[in-house]
């Protein structure tokens, strides 16, 4: 994953005066995105919470790196791109219980129990879209 010192480094062979496109993401835009989204009643995912809480500099890091590797140049990289590659960490730090039917996240609770109910009985993800780990 590049950089911003990679990056200058890139560029110092370009003439000053040359017109380029250009993007980047970091982490700062996870946690733009999942901020306004957390302000956005009909948007409001009870889950961002929890994710904000626990994503990581290296989590944050790993969804960029993921974005910078599999973006496509007809397509380039989108907020879309970004709230997939959020979801599927999402799916490896959640888990929800399917006797409360209650969340949980892994980092925020590592035990083999439903911090809620104490039953052993939880998925990765959503119920009714489990993933394995």
């Amino acid at each position: 994953m590049p950089t911003i010192k990679e990056l200058r480094e890139h560029i110092q062979g370009y003439d000053d005066d040359k017109v380029v496109a250009y993007a980047i993401w970091s982490g700062d835009d996870i946690d733009m995105m999942l901020g306004d989204e957390l302000e956005d009643e009909d948007d409001k995912d009870p889950t961002d919470t929890q994710l904000l809480s626990v994503l990581t500099q290296e989590d944050k890091n790993t969804i960029i790196n993921n974005m910078h590797h599999a973006h496509d140049c007809n397509y380039g990289l989108t907020w879309d791109h970004l709230r997939s590659e959020l979801d599927d960490l999402l799916d490896e730090k959640l888990k929800q219980c399917c006797t409360c039917e209650q969340t949980f996240t892994t980092p925020g609770y590592p035990g083999k129990e439903c911090p809620h109910c104490g039953s052993g009985n939880w998925v990765y993800g959503y119920i009714d879209e489990a993933v394995q780990p």
